[in-house]
């Protein structure tokens, strides 16, 4: 009874109740675990679940509409080539820092002719889909509660507005790869509604790759996309969105260094896959 009149009142935007709610969770020590829901109600229990993922912001139809503000571009950056390849990588935790202060193997890259730069993600530790719904969608992933991709997968438009919905629309072959579970994220839902023609995940790659413990290696990923794109009929351009996972966490303590030392190895193996 009590948990049906919290939600009614989440849902209507009682403030003072939900936020009085929302106190006394904290206080108790139940932790809403957003990335995965069979956890969240094992942990939490299934009303107190129930309350976590109701509807607090009412998504926007699908349309025209003004739930998200528009602002113009302070740089207006355009794609000035024509007719190019375009390969995007979204490198699971992978980072390096411009001064010594934290230096990686990503920072190899430099070598080879890439620019860095600093982006800011808006997650950090877990989260992977909501810098990807970002990158994709140019929306911000803080507007809607939640993990994006999980909770909101089912009520996304087909042929939403992406970067991969516009390259199709350009006539280019949009494809994405993840050397992971399709559900995952429920990316086997997302993908096709943002424009990508068709996605490869971990079935779709050597097995020899993974031994099914931990997570698989990135060169398995790259290797799919290589035979993949070598495959591609002649002339056809692509959009490929490649999403890496070796480096995830967690990272192993070693002589109490806060498992930096595992996470130098996984981005060493990662970066020269």
């Amino acid at each position: 009874m009590y948990t049906a009149i919290f939600v009614l009142c989440k849902a209507y935007g009682i403030g003072y109740v939900n936020e009085a709610v929302e106190k006394g969770i904290s206080f108790l020590g139940y932790d809403f675990i957003d990335y995965n829901y069979a956890s969240n109600i094992h942990e939490n229990g299934f009303l107190l679940h129930l309350y976590q993922t109701s509807e607090n912001i009412r998504a926007p139809q699908a349309g025209v509409h003004g739930f998200y503000k528009e602002k113009e571009s302070v740089n207006d950056l355009r794609y000035e080539s024509e007719n190019q390849d375009v390969l995007f990588i979204l490198c699971e935790a992978c980072f390096t820092s411009q001064d010594s202060a934290f230096v990686t193997p990503m920072s190899k890259l430099n070598t080879l002719g890439f620019s860095q730069v600093t982006m800011h993600s808006p997650v950090y530790g877990g989260g992977t889909s909501e810098a990807e719904f970002e990158l994709l969608t140019g929306l911000s992933s803080r507007v809607m509660p939640g993990i994006d991709y999980q909770a909101y997968a089912g009520l996304y438009r087909d042929n939403a507005e992406t970067i991969a919905s516009e390259f199709s629309s350009k006539g280019y072959v949009t494809l994405s790869f993840h050397n992971y579970y399709d559900f995952f994220w429920r990316r086997n839902t997302v993908h096709p509604k943002f424009g990508f023609q068709a996605s490869f995940f971990v079935y779709n790659m050597p097995q020899e790759s993974w031994t099914g413990l931990g997570f698989p290696k990135d060169s398995a990923l790259y290797d799919t996309a290589y035979k993949v794109y070598d495959g591609l009929e002649q002339g056809k351009k692509a959009f490929m969105f490649l999403i890496t996972v070796e480096t995830h966490g967690s990272y192993k303590d070693s002589d109490n260094d806060h498992g930096e030392g595992n996470y130098v190895s996984k981005m060493s193996s990662a970066m020269s896959s």
